[in-house]
């Protein structure tokens, strides 16, 4: 059985994703998977020339259904420990992929996070966009953490069977952590440093503030 299974959920992120996969080709004892969520770039053509798994929606999914579509394969290939998940974008390095992959074989815990620290780099938007969502998985859980929407994570894969989730974007991450913290299951964290390239800081803030209002919409839906 290896460590883990690295589900990279990519949508148009050809030029971030190619240096990435190649880094992470490098550390043993996991697979990759790319998903590619309706990507209209070269994103498909990359993973191919790299000999790296990818699966592909025919169209823009979302994030949450991307991610969902990574655990739906890693259900039907049951020889890693972990599933991880990762941004495709360039805000999480192979560095803390390994810090990840590294807590994983020290503890037995069903759930770990990568939780951003050092924010200094993070836009207001996305500040205020986190901070929303910490405060809505406080409103439907009773319980307080910080960055509820990291995309970082390790997940035990026995964990996953019995787990539905319904998210089709953003509001996957606070649902993971929500529906693992109502289970009482083991979770922990590792500190990573929040990174932002000019690449991901481009991206429109409209955009941002659209995925905002659907995350509170949709994690209504979801706790009711």
């Amino acid at each position: 059985m290896k460590l883990a299974l690295v589900v990279i959920p990519a949508y148009n992120e050809d030029s971030q994703i190619e240096p990435l996969l190649g880094q992470i080709k490098e550390i043993t004892d996991i697979d990759i998977v790319v998903v590619n969520d309706g990507s209209t770039d070269k994103t498909l053509e990359v993973c191919k020339n790299l000999n790296v798994k990818c699966l592909s929606h025919l169209i823009n999914l979302g994030y949450g259904a991307a991610v969902r579509t990574g655990f739906a394969y890693a259900k039907k290939h049951p020889n890693y420990k972990y599933i991880v998940t990762m941004d495709g974008d360039g805000q999480h390095t192979v560095d803390q992929l390994k810090l990840l992959l590294e807590e994983c074989k020290k503890n037995q815990l069903d759930l770990i996070v990568g939780r951003r620290v050092r924010k200094e780099q993070m836009p207001i938007s996305r500040k205020a966009i986190n901070a929303l969502a910490d405060l809505f998985f406080w409103a439907l859980s009773g319980k307080y953490f910080v960055d509820t929407q990291s995309g970082l994570k390790a997940i035990r894969l026995n964990s996953l069977y019995d787990l539905e989730l319904n998210s089709v974007d953003y509001e996957l991450c606070t649902e993971i952590l929500l529906k693992y913290s109502k289970k009482k299951c083991k979770i922990g964290w590792v500190d990573i440093e929040a990174l932002y390239s000019e690449y991901s800081l481009n991206k429109p803030v409209k955009q941002r503030v659209i995925n905002a209002l659907s995350m509170v919409i949709n994690l209504l839906k979801i706790s009711t």
